[in-house]
This record gives C-alpha cells, sequence and structure tokens, in this order.
C-alpha cells in the first residue's frame, strides 16, 4: 500500500476496497470476481464466514428444538432458501457435475448455473 508514515494515493485505497468487495466470497462459485489476494482480504474474507456460520446457528436456535440441553437439530444450510422461495432447494443433476449448481438459488435453474461456470 505504501511506505509506512505515508498516506497511500487515492487510488491505490479505491483499488484495495474493489478488491476487498470483490474477493470476500473467496471463490467464483460462492460469488467472489476474484480470490483474496492481500492478508486484510483472507482476514474479510473469513470473517465473513464465521458471521455467516453464527447466523445459521442463530436461526437453528430459532427454528430447530432440542434433542438434548443445549443440543440443536441439524438445519441444513439452504433451508433459509426454501423457506424463501417456497420451493425446496436445487440439486444438481446427476448430468451436472458443478458445485457451483448444488448451492445456487432458487430462483437459478440448476442447469444454468452449471453453463455458465
Amino acid at each position: 500500500m505504501g511506505r509506512p508514515g505515508r498516506k497511500p494515493a487515492r487510488e491505490s485505497v479505491r483499488e484495495h476496497l474493489l478488491h476487498l468487495i470483490g474477493s470476500h466470497h473467496d471463490t467464483r462459485e460462492f460469488g467472489a470476481t476474484v480470490r483474496p489476494r492481500t492478508p486484510e482480504a483472507w482476514m474479510l474474507h473469513y470473517i465473513d464466514n464465521i458471521d455467516a456460520k453464527f447466523e445459521m446457528m442463530s436461526q437453528t436456535y430459532k427454528e430447530k428444538p432440542q434433542v438434548a440441553p443445549q443440543v440443536y437439530d441439524f438445519r441444513c444450510p439452504l433451508a433459509r432458501w426454501e423457506a424463501l422461495a417456497g420451493e425446496s432447494a436445487p440439486v444438481a443433476s446427476s448430468a451436472t457435475s458443478s458445485p457451483a449448481a448444488a448451492i445456487a438459488a432458487p430462483s437459478v435453474a440448476a442447469g444454468s448455473v452449471a453453463a455458465a461456470a
């Protein structure tokens, strides 16, 4: 970014912010335009990933019954999409081998995701 004690160039800061935004999902199959390439980008990716996992746990506590003290029933990570869409989450067909097809949003046909990959 520059030498210590010096302000970085405005364009350098802009490019780094764009990189942080574009890379925080890590891989294209999860929506990233590029892979993280700076320590800050990797840190942001991991922080966002941890936040998503805690959000899933929070939703599980609200939606699923306890099976034992402090132990809750399993909640599929795609269950939120199923509830929002009113349909089941897409599953990759035997003709589709792309991992992106298995996690695609319900509004996107599994085949079109695989074709785009």
